[in-house]
């Protein structure tokens, strides 16, 4: 049986998760605008919605960033600071540092394989990338095109049709509905009606009870591509709380910036 990871990797698994999902609407946010954003007129189709995000997704080619993370939950309520970066098509690396610069945990994922250090406790797990592995070690269920998919936005909506599929207006926000029959789940997607960022993200229930919430503020034009500056992610139910401050964002250098050290004392546990 394998040995269960530190409740660190609950920290990962969330920053993973806001940027799986960052790296989609960082592309959406590239600007058009489409005319009087207090219209309740919607003036765009949901199929020009879904492929408007999903051909801008294809210009994210890598992305490094630091800044500060603040978690809150029944467990442990900590803060911290973060080096996240990714590079298309099969590499991801996540540092977290609590106070004073003490190393916290670090993680470098590829294709073939991943290496998953616990500072704290100083253990690290290396293994394939395989789904199930993937889905172990991050907490919830993913394989690793999946991931990288997110990550760099090639895959952002398999369906650009109409189907379970509706729109509506919000204040200046169009709101994208989508019925996600597998899961028993409902998606809402707010989108700026003038620029097509994307302000926030919900997922319900089919009872519609809240799931799972994250918003995104104060965007900043990077290379031409819009991309969150403040991201707050909440699960209502687990009664779990993450912010992300990012102070520092590089986009489209196409290198991974990161520096995975471990110790010689470290205690390996290898997963096939």
């Amino acid at each position: 049986m394998r040995e269960k990871t530190n409740y660190t990797l609950f920290l990962i698994s969330n920053i993973l998760m806001c940027f799986c999902f960052c790296f989609v609407i960082s592309c959406s946010a590239s600007r058009h605008e489409s005319g009087d954003a207090n219209n309740t007129k919607i003036e765009w189709t949901i199929g020009e919605i879904k492929r408007k995000i999903s051909d801008n997704s294809s210009r994210l080619r890598s992305f490094n960033a630091e800044g500060d993370i603040t978690i809150d939950t029944p467990e442990m309520s900590n803060s911290g600071s973060m080096v996240v970066s990714i590079i298309k098509p099969d590499s991801i690396f996540v540092k977290i540092e609590g106070p004073f610069g003490l190393s916290v945990a670090s993680m470098l994922i590829t294709r073939k394989n991943f290496i998953y250090y616990n500072a704290m406790d100083n253990i690290v797990f290396r293994g394939n990338s395989s789904s199930a592995n993937l889905s172990a070690i991050l907490n919830f269920k993913i394989n690793f095109d999946d991931l990288i998919n997110s990550f760099s936005g090639s895959v952002v909506f398999d369906d650009t049709g109409d189907s379970n599929s509706t729109l509506t207006k919000e204040g200046s926000d169009i709101v994208l509905t989508i019925v996600d029959s597998d899961k028993d789940e409902v998606k809402k997607y707010w989108v700026d009606s003038k620029y097509f960022l994307i302000n926030k993200y919900n997922i319900y229930n089919k009872s519609g009870q809240l799931l799972f919430n994250a918003e995104y503020t104060n965007y900043e034009n990077i290379n031409n591509l819009y991309f969150p500056s403040n991201i707050t992610v909440n699960k209502p139910k687990e009664k779990q709380h993450l912010w992300l401050n990012y102070t520092d964002k590089t986009i489209n250098n196409n290198y991974l910036n990161f520096k995975l050290k471990i110790p010689k004392s470290a205690k390996e546990i290898n997963w096939d």
